[in-house]
């Protein structure tokens, strides 16, 4: 009786244990799916980031070239004004 005991505490630990490591499993599956689900979000928020500072770099790069383009306009139109009021006021002399 008391080795029946035995034998049924063992299968009854062996059983426990096999539940045990089962539930352990299912944990770690559940944990691994979570942080490859948490990963692919980061790095679709930084390329999402990423795309947005490439295109704000871009924007800047062109208003950069259209204030340029305005400076040199400028000086061209004051160089051509200095010109015209220097030969007007060289012949009125």
């Amino acid at each position: 009786m008391i080795e029946r005991m035995e034998e049924q505490v063992k299968n009854l630990t062996r059983s426990y244990r096999e539940e045990l490591n089962q539930i352990e499993k299912s944990f770690d599956a559940e944990r691994n799916d979570l942080l490859e689900s948490n990963k692919k979000k980061w790095e679709q928020t930084m390329q999402g980031r990423r795309d947005k500072e490439i295109d704000n770099m871009k924007a800047r790069e062109k208003r950069v070239d259209d204030y340029e383009q305005q400076i040199q306009h400028l000086r061209t139109q004051d160089a051509e004004e200095y010109n015209m009021v220097k030969i007007k006021l060289e012949t009125d002399v």
